[in-house]
């Protein structure tokens, strides 16, 4: 069986310790670190395939992932949003991440996830994968400025 390893940047722990229990336990994974904020980033050696990144509220996390990416240049990202919104999602793709997920996704779509990016694929929620159809309908029927992602 592959071990997969994974990083967490998380805002409050406390809201993720359900999610970090499941990972330590599962056997397909090992649970290399977890960061509160991105602060010591850079100065983390081990290398995990696959970082769990939480955009924070307010934030827009085009900056986290620029700093995750230059130094975890290997490492697949996940972005866990609380909410759908275009340009958030346009520009974390744009910024380098291969997934994004819904923050209250179930435990095994979180696991699904993890295991979809660290071999090569791109996992998106429903809702999430909705934004971007979406966007590209309104692109054929001429009407993309609802969709539009904000430079």
């Amino acid at each position: 069986m592959v071990n997969y390893k994974i990083g967490l940047v998380l805002g409050d722990l406390s809201e993720w310790k359900a999610l970090c229990d499941f990972l330590t336990a599962c056997a397909e994974f090992s649970v290399m670190w977890i960061w509160e904020n991105e602060s010591s980033l850079e100065d983390h050696r081990k290398k995990p395939d696959v970082i769990l990144l939480e955009k924070q509220k307010g934030e827009d996390p085009t900056a986290i992932i620029g700093t995750v990416k230059e130094n975890f240049k290997d490492s697949e990202l996940i972005l866990l949003v609380d909410q759908c919104e275009s340009n958030i999602i346009f520009n974390s793709i744009y910024a380098g991440v291969s997934s994004i997920i819904l923050k209250n996704a179930s435990l095994s779509t979180v696991k699904q996830s993890i295991l979809t990016s660290a071999t090569g694929g791109s996992y998106l929620s429903p809702a999430i994968a909705k934004v971007i159809v979406e966007y590209f309908n309104g692109m054929r029927t001429g009407k993309i400025s609802d969709f539009l992602p904000t430079p």
